[in-house]
């Protein structure tokens, strides 16, 4: 007699049994959160001060929180709202404007201007 494995439980299966397998893989995919030092909720402060005075892009490392993994987002910050913590950026490789909240950004890295001059 041959066994057929799987194949006999998918019988049993109901779209609820499907939905919490896919919801269960989702999650096992997740990434949790990164506590931040002193230094390092410092060191993001400076650059993103830096970028928003000099008008120069960065790459902002943030938490998604819809999706629960960290994304990298080249950007041109536009406005930093204290009273809300948040950021309004320009996505410069996509399009369009974004608001991210400072307290899900991990790390800013300012990109380098280089000018050449030509005399």
């Amino acid at each position: 007699m041959k066994d057929r494995g799987l194949i006999k439980w998918f019988g049993f299966m109901t779209p609820e049994h499907n939905s919490i397998l896919k919801n269960w893989q989702l999650e096992e995919m997740y990434e949790d959160r990164i506590l931040l030092s002193e230094e390092q909720i410092e060191e993001i402060e400076q650059n993103l001060n830096q970028s928003l005075s000099r008008k120069t892009p960065v790459n902002i490392r943030y938490y998604d929180g819809a999706t629960h993994q960290y994304r990298i987002l080249f950007c041109r910050v536009h406005a930093c709202d204290y009273i809300q913590q948040s950021l309004r950026v320009c996505d410069l490789l996509r399009g369009g404007t974004q608001k991210i909240a400072m307290n899900d950004i991990v790390k800013v890295d300012l990109e380098e201007v280089t000018t050449d001059e030509a005399d």
